[in-house]
């Protein structure tokens, strides 16, 4: 124990400075942040959680979630009572989580049977991967969820080791119950953590010869998180109705996901040469999943977890490295034990070599990376002060329509592409929100010229510009 507690002050020591004094003032343009933001400012303000600005339309309702699951709001709103918009405080309070998540981690792979180097080795690896660099910078709530979920894996491992789930089993399902429901409000993907839990206690039955039989702890922790996800869906937020259009039957889109996520570990390690990426990321994967497979004689919650989360990550519409960074650290995990028991000493010295350097190179772009455009730019300020001052009965269209929603709390929407989603969703609009007016919000930018380029050149004329500056032009439509 008292090793562990060394090494927990080392993993803090290490990464404090790259977690706390690297954070950048702006934010990206984004899209989530602007909701965590909206429910955050509610929160604080006293409006109900739900309350926004943004309109979802056939199209943007595939990818673009009006309301998110509400911890990582009610931890932002702390500071937005305090400091008001402010990404640098915000990004603290996220960072903190980031931070305290390592430990978590460090300790299930001690309860993974790890030694205390393996198991700080890949925390390290993970820690200064190049894709938590990257998310510390977003308010959203990746960080809390990595807090989240350790916490729940670490306690049905604790409770378990402690003998708790025999001589306290409706205390001990009751802990990891509450762990499991915060994980669940951090993020909807948590079910699958939830799914891992359930998997785990019926196996459990399975495997002992007699399925009918789920021991006492089982069945307490399955009726606890029965009851308390039908009480989160039914009176906080439920996640049917923000993703239940993200899931389709595309064999095919199952196959590539499948294939992308094969590649996921190379998001660690995005600042390295190619080589050496897809070096470390075919070693981590091979590895994990190798460990993963031998794990699997005996499974536990772990294992489960990750199978269920890939599932998940494959079914899912959209495909985004970001999505499977929760089941990144115990891949991290079951590759170091496999490592630990297959590797010969100095082979495992190499990998840890090449690991400290893609660290290293990790944290020399993240401290030269440039600060991304965003709300934060004066032009950005011009046009979303304009825009506030639209006339009643006005709807804004963008490219990114939560963001314009919060910052000018006017009626948004995202503009349609093609001719067939312009003649479908104006009248769905007009109709819904009992439109009068549209403004066109175009971003002079590659990215939304190429979208609205067609629409801007067959409409030419019939569109009247309202606003303009360095960034944005804001068209009238024809009412």
């Amino acid at each position: 124990m008292q090793s562990d507690r060394l090494w927990i002050f080392l993993l803090l020591l290490l990464t404090a400075p790259a977690y706390f004094l690297t954070l950048q003032d702006g934010h990206h343009w984004g899209g989530d942040f602007a909701v965590y933001l909206q429910q955050a400012r509610n929160v604080a303000t006293g409006e109900p959680i739900p309350a926004h600005q943004y309109t979802v339309t056939p199209r943007s309702a595939l990818n673009h979630p009006a309301l998110y699951p509400p911890v990582p709001s009610l931890l932002l709103a702390l500071a937005y009572a305090v400091k008001g918009v402010d990404y640098r405080a915000m990004k603290l309070i996220l960072a903190l989580f980031w931070w305290l998540a390592l430990p978590l981690w460090y300790l299930v792979g001690r309860r993974m049977g790890l030694a205390s180097a393996w198991a700080a080795g890949a925390i390290l690896t993970f820690g200064f991967g190049a894709l938590p660099f990257t998310l510390k910078e977003t308010i959203g709530s990746d960080g809390i969820y990595l807090f989240m979920s350790g916490a729940a894996v670490l306690a049905m491992l604790w409770v378990e080791d402690q003998g708790w789930t025999m001589k306290r089993p409706a205390g001990a399902a009751a802990l990891v119950t509450g762990l499991l429901l915060l994980s669940y409000g951090t993020r909807a993907t948590a079910v699958a953590l939830l799914a891992a839990a359930a998997a785990n206690e019926l196996w459990r039955a399975w495997e002992s010869g007699r399925p009918w039989r789920v021991r006492a702890y089982g069945l307490y922790l399955l009726f606890f998180l029965g009851v308390g996800i039908i009480v989160y869906t039914q009176f906080i937020y439920d996640s049917r109705s923000q993703y239940g259009a993200q899931f389709v039957v595309d064999w095919r889109l199952y196959r590539d996901n499948f294939l992308f996520y094969l590649r996921m570990p190379a998001a660690l390690w995005s600042s390295s040469p190619t080589l050496l990426r897809y070096a470390l990321s075919g070693l981590a994967m091979g590895c994990g999943l190798a460990g993963l497979a031998r794990a699997w004689r005996r499974p536990t919650v772990i294992e489960f977890y990750v199978v269920l989360f890939w599932a998940m990550l494959v079914l899912y519409v959209v495909s985004d490295f970001r999505y499977g960074l929760p089941i990144l650290l115990p891949l991290l995990l079951l590759a170091a034990r496999f490592l630990r028991d297959y590797a010969p000493r100095p082979a495992a010295l190499a990998v840890a070599g090449l690991c400290g350097i893609a660290a290293a190179l990790n944290v020399w772009a993240m401290i030269n990376a440039p600060v991304a455009p965003g709300p934060h730019l004066a032009t950005f300020r011009e046009v979303a002060s304009f825009l506030r001052e639209a006339p009643p009965g006005t709807v804004l269209l963008s490219w990114n329509p939560r963001l314009f929603a919060y910052y000018t709390q006017q009626r948004s929407a995202l503009s349609p592409r093609t001719p067939a989603e312009w003649a479908r969703e104006i009248p769905f609009l007009v109709k819904k929100e009992r439109a009068q007016h549209f403004y066109l919000i175009v971003y002079q930018h590659q990215v939304d010229e190429q979208q609205l380029g067609p629409y801007l050149a067959q409409a030419g004329s019939k569109l009247t510009p309202v606003f303009h500056n360095a960034d944005f032009i804001v068209y009238r439509l024809p009412d």
